[in-house]
């Protein structure tokens, strides 16, 4: 077996089901166990509101909260879709995203990640930063990229 551990980070979005899909798909194909992980950035939020409700910083929280609840939703849809032999762990944190990946993989002892990338290049890339570039970069184990352009 060449993956017994895969921690598969999906956020919802157009990328996430090809994400879950091709991480549930080698986890089968392996027999490995699986994390569904999705990392929820609260300074995304604080962003948000800076923009449309400057005033209202104390949703920010709130907001958070929301995004857990709809990344635990997700994950236990992707979970009751997966044809596993063990039922895959899920996990949501809150914090930056390419760390938080990274952190876990660490502590779970992941052989590999999957994780998606939006393509993003040029001054969106270096405006917004590269999660899935900083965990190729910093991660201690494989990391399968799954691209935007396997949604056409």
């Amino acid at each position: 077996m060449m993956y017994e551990k895969i921690l598969v980070a999906i956020e919802p979005g157009p990328l996430a089901d090809s994400v879950a899909k091709m991480g549930l798909s080698l986890a089968e194909k392996e027999g490995a166990k699986v994390m569904l992980l999705h990392v929820v950035d609260p300074a995304a939020h604080s962003a948000a509101m800076d923009i449309f409700e400057p005033q209202v910083g104390h949703q920010t929280d709130e907001l958070t909260a929301k995004a857990e609840r709809r990344g635990r939703q997700f994950l236990d849809q992707c979970a009751r879709e997966a044809h596993l032999k063990s039922t895959p762990e899920e996990l949501v944190v809150t914090g930056r995203p390419a760390e938080e990946i990274i952190r876990m993989a660490n502590d779970w002892h992941a052989d590999l990640v999957v994780v998606g990338s939006h393509g993003r290049s040029g001054l969106e890339r270096l405006v917004l930063g590269s999660i899935a570039e900083t965990i190729l970069r910093d991660s201690s184990c494989d990391v399968l990229v799954v691209k935007k352009s396997h949604l056409r």
